[in-house]
């Protein structure tokens, strides 16, 4: 695996694809078509563009060094910032981490998510934080099994329900 930043000129096929690995996530927890209201908004080429044009953001992506072109497995969008609860210095939001539906379960998200905190640490960010929703029970044993903790809470909004995201973070070590 290697890993690549996106940029905003990629937005149009990162787009389609960070949205089905999220409709993969959470459409057989969740009302379908709170999910799809989500998608159509969080993943409209438009908003992506946006958010990868951001220079608060960086968007890492895992490609497949043995594949001929480079498949994508997975990515991790990282946001300076500080959410609630979160101390540090120099904070940054882990605001996405997926891959491949197909691949997980292998290992490939916890070596994107290391991958990731160690560019936070070389950018110089202190401590890294979260948002993932309380009901996602395998999510957050995964996020705890790498060091998060949790510091507080958030409101999310799915579509037209309401949710709570529990906020986790932790120390970003140089």
């Amino acid at each position: 695996m290697e890993l690549t930043t996106a940029g905003p000129d990629d937005a149009a096929w990162l787009a389609p694809l960070a949205a089905r690995w999220f409709r993969a996530a959470f459409v057989d927890a969740n009302d379908p078509d709170d999910v799809d209201a989500y998608v159509a908004a969080a993943f409209h080429p438009d908003q992506f563009t946006a958010e990868l044009a951001d220079p608060r953001t960086t968007t890492l992506l895992a490609r497949d060094v043995d594949a001929s072109p480079r498949q994508v497995l997975g990515y991790a969008m990282l946001v300076a910032g500080a959410g609630p609860n979160v101390v540090g210095e120099r904070p940054v939001e882990l605001r996405r981490l997926y891959v491949e539906t197909a691949l997980t379960g292998r290992g490939l998200g916890g070596a994107l998510l290391e991958l990731a905190l160690a560019r936070c640490a070389a950018a110089g960010h202190d401590v890294a934080w979260l948002g993932v929703w309380e009901h996602a029970v395998r999510a957050i044993g995964f996020y705890t099994a790498h060091g998060f903790r949790r510091v507080g809470s958030q409101p999310f909004t799915l579509g037209s329900r309401l949710q709570t995201d529990l906020v986790l973070a932790r120390v970003v070590a140089p």
